[in-house]
């Protein structure tokens, strides 16, 4: 139960965030092919997931995938990414951050590009810094548009059985569970 609460919210929060920063990125002013980053930024979401999760299992296979191939390359050793415990929970969580930060950028996207720019432009005569105008005003008007859906996404995420079968089966195995491995969460 603590790994499905762990993975509940660790999933929630990394797509959250990183959808967020995306969204703030591309939305600077001065940013040149806003449509191309969008874009760019949205194929991941636009493929069917158990596809990439399926990509990706083969990616992170620790005897024959891209990744470890890359990092024997460059001369760091290979990570057992499914044979260990730990290793596994982070890329489940990895994976989960590919597939769904760009459904939390495209709408993080259209509350930022909804806020006044009147407020920024009170703020910036009355002294305040980028940084200062992110956590004043940005932050708290998007975590106030988007709560409902950062509550339905820690709802999915709780029992997402897709990505967890599809890219680890469980595994590994743990002998102390009755036919359930160390990265099943509590519905699978």
């Amino acid at each position: 139960a603590a790994w499905t609460i762990t993975w509940a919210l660790a999933a929630t929060f990394t797509t959250f965030f990183a959808g967020l920063i995306m969204a703030v990125l591309i939305n600077r002013h001065g940013i040149k092919l806003k449509r191309f980053w969008r874009t760019i930024y949205i194929l991941p979401w636009a493929m069917p997931g158990f596809i990439s999760i399926l990509i990706m299992r083969n990616m992170f296979n620790g005897h024959f995938g891209p990744i470890n191939r890359y990092l024997e390359f460059i001369g760091l050793p290979a990570v057992p990414w499914f044979a260990e415990t730990e290793w596994a929970r982070t890329t489940a969580i990895i994976v989960n951050l590919w597939l769904g930060f760009p459904y939390f950028m495209a709408m993080m996207s259209g509350v930022i590009s909804g806020i006044s720019k009147d407020l920024y432009e009170a703020a910036d005569v009355e002294g305040a810094s980028s940084r200062q105008q992110f956590w004043k005003i940005t932050v708290p008007l998007v975590l106030y548009m988007t709560a409902p859906l950062l509550i339905m996404g820690f709802a999915f995420n709780f029992n997402n059985f897709n990505l967890i079968y599809l890219l680890t089966s469980g595994l590994p195995s743990n002998a102390s569970y009755f036919f359930a491995g160390d990265t099943d969460i509590f519905l699978s």
